[in-house]
């Protein structure tokens, strides 16, 4: 009983807060920290759990605390969290006086303040209660400041990680509104953008962790989808035993392999750039379906664009996706990695196995970086697009009357790897060359010409049809009587 009544007067003694009795309370109370201190620090000696059964029976409570979490935490984080909260909303600061696993004190950073706080682990419950918080504070504040350095980075996590589970790609400066608007106060875009780091790393893991988790994840992901062709290349840590170094991943679904055994032989490849603290490359190839969509075939993550990597993503593309597939069109754009690894044998893309082609779109993104105008773009776009000879002839010569160092740059490039007209006229005049052609009339203005016989894949025969050109009518006559307009300019060689 005496120990009861003890304790509800120095609780009275405590949170007496009115006029002239409160400054002689707070020297009091200040004079009972010390004497506690010396206690607890005789205590810590002799037992690592610095919490008594006093303390767990007096719970204080402050009537200008806008939060009761302050009272009984289940662990210290949160202790601490409420004290940030409560002095930033307050437009005041504090400092640690001792922090430990049981126990957390704290006092005002102004001398002649007498507001000290100290919260510490119940030996009965075992959580953090608190045990010691003498008055409100009576400091002035001289200067309101943009910012408080009690909002941490690590508060900012706690505040957003609800939204980041909600929505991974948080705009760094909605989290500054936020924050603003809760607190008044301006935090910097870099405290920001940490704080989100850090929530995204409390929500999904920090990076060393994901990465540790992908052999896990692709052998999940190739059980859960049978047939699916994934596999990680790794090395020995050089310095860390038992420890393996993630180089490279490979990874393509059997489902989109399957599928593109009857899409068309294109295939296009490039990749990116990974955001993160181990950066790294995404490289992908896809394919286009009947309707001309875009089709994902593989994926693999790589450190660099080098040669190197670039032959080893093609190698597995032609022995998992490409198979014996021939005359694989690969288009790209114009990385020397990649047009050095399509010349190698182990690729699988030389010869009868494959063509390289550059991408168009990257050309004249090259192109109108070293170019300017709008008219010049339009004209890269027709030279490339355009499949007469004619019509590319004409958009070169009027980018060299605009720019003569434009039409040098795009002819140093070789025309068969971007052009369609180029391309197309090689293939026509290889078709042709083969073709029996009968002399020109130039009375008449009429020749023949037999195409040349080949056999399909079904072993057929086609070819050996009989065409009469007549060049002043405009049209050609077959043996079968049905007359051919001419809408594209013909190429043709006499023999």
């Amino acid at each position: 009983m005496d120990n009861l009544l003890n304790e509800i007067e120095r609780s009275n003694a405590i949170y007496n807060l009115s006029g002239v009795d409160a400054d002689q309370n707070h020297e009091n109370e200040l004079e009972s920290d010390e004497s506690e201190c010396d206690e607890i620090h005789n205590a810590e000696q002799d037992d690592s759990d610095y919490s008594t059964d006093n303390d767990d029976e007096h719970i204080p409570t402050a009537p200008w605390f806008e939060t009761e979490e302050i009272n009984v935490n289940s662990d210290k984080q949160s202790a601490i969290s409420a004290i940030k909260e409560y002095h930033i909303r307050s437009s005041r600061n504090f400092h640690v006086v001792k922090s430990d696993t049981t126990r957390y004190e704290a006092s005002c950073v102004m001398k002649d303040c007498p507001w000290r706080i100290r919260v510490m682990r119940s030996k009965k419950s075992g959580l953090f209660v608190t045990t010691k918080l003498p008055a409100e504070h009576t400091c002035v504040l001289m200067t309101l400041e943009r910012d408080h350095k009690k909002l941490t980075s690590r508060m900012i996590a706690d505040v957003i990680k609800l939204q980041v589970i909600d929505s991974p790609y948080l705009k760094v400066s909605n989290i500054r509104n936020q924050i603003t608007s809760m607190y008044n106060y301006h935090v910097s875009y870099k405290k920001a953008w940490i704080g989100k780091q850090k929530a995204i790393s409390d929500v999904y893991g920090d990076w060393m962790t994901s990465y540790a988790k992908l052999p896990i994840f692709f052998s999940a992901l190739i059980h859960f989808n049978p047939g699916t062709i994934a596999f990680i290349d790794a090395e020995a840590h050089s310095t860390k035993p038992n420890t393996s170094v993630c180089k490279r991943i490979w990874w393509g679904f059997k489902s989109m392999i399957d599928g593109w055994q009857h899409a068309p032989p294109v295939i296009s490849i490039d990749g990116t750039f990974l955001k993160g603290k181990y950066n790294g490359k995404l490289l992908i190839a896809m394919g286009y379906d009947s309707n001309n969509q875009q089709y994902p075939i593989a994926y693999a993550l790589v450190h660099e664009e080098t040669t190197v990597n670039w032959s080893w993503f093609l190698h597995h593309l032609r022995l998992y996706v490409c198979q014996n597939r021939k005359s694989v069109c690969i288009i790209s754009d114009q990385h020397a990695g990649i047009i050095e690894a399509m010349k190698m044998v182990e690729s699988g893309f030389t010869g009868k196995w494959g063509i390289h082609r550059f991408c168009l779109l990257h050309l004249r993104s090259n192109f109108c970086s070293a170019f300017l105008g709008a008219h010049l773009k339009m004209l890269c776009w027709m030279v490339g697009s355009t499949s007469q000879v004619r019509k590319f002839e004409a958009a070169m010569t009027q980018i060299k009357e605009i720019n003569l160092d434009a039409e040098i740059w795009l002819r140093k490039i070789p025309l068969e790897m971007w052009t369609m007209s180029r391309e197309l006229f090689e293939t026509v005049e290889k078709k042709t060359s083969s073709h029996k052609v009968i002399p020109y009339n130039e009375q008449r203005g009429v020749f023949e010409i037999v195409t040349a016989q080949y056999r399909t894949i079904n072993r057929y025969w086609k070819g050996g049809n009989k065409h009469n050109v007549d060049l002043y009518r405009g049209f050609a006559l077959v043996e079968n009587g049905i007359d051919i307009i001419f809408h594209v300019h013909i190429l043709w060689k006499v023999v």
